[in-house]
């Protein structure tokens, strides 16, 4: 087995509410796609070609995100809306220098902030052992778990 994550859900209500972070903004370029792609490689382990990423520009119903802390950019995320209208938090990634600061909260917390926005019921994503607890602390709930394997 290489990997376990937790497949998690957060039922939101009209009287939760999350806030919208100032230091987070949206992509809206190719030069913030690379932006994301470094931070979002260096936070997950592996590389992340800004090329797999410019056809999510100006989409619909996919948002990137990219986050400073201070005079650097240092976390990203993407918020994706469905068919039902359910959402899905995507790559919520943190320079491993800036972990522990609550930045992965703020992030989190942003997303959730457009998902009411976006008239979401349901908010769905798939968390590592880093992240669940910060996911735990917002109300999701773990609905089971996805095992990963090399052969």
């Amino acid at each position: 087995m290489r990997s376990v994550v937790a497949g998690m859900t957060l039922l939101l209500k009209p009287s939760i509410l999350f806030s919208a972070s100032r230091s987070i903004s949206r992509v809206i370029n190719r030069e913030e796609i690379k932006i994301f792609a470094i931070i979002a490689s260096e936070a997950f382990g592996y590389n992340i070609y800004p090329s797999s990423l410019f056809g999510l520009l100006g989409a619909n119903r996919v948002q990137l995100f990219i986050g400073r802390h201070k005079d650097d950019y240092v976390s990203c995320s993407i918020l994706f809306l469905d068919s039902n209208k359910d959402s899905g938090l995507h790559m919520i990634g943190l320079k491993k220098d800036y972990r522990g600061l609550g930045l992965g909260k703020a992030m989190t917390s942003h997303l959730l902030h457009h998902a009411i926005k976006n008239k979401s019921e349901q908010v769905h994503l798939v968390a590592s052992k880093l992240g669940s607890p910060i996911y735990h602390k917002l109300g999701f709930q773990n609905r089971g778990y996805l095992k990963s394997y090399i052969i």
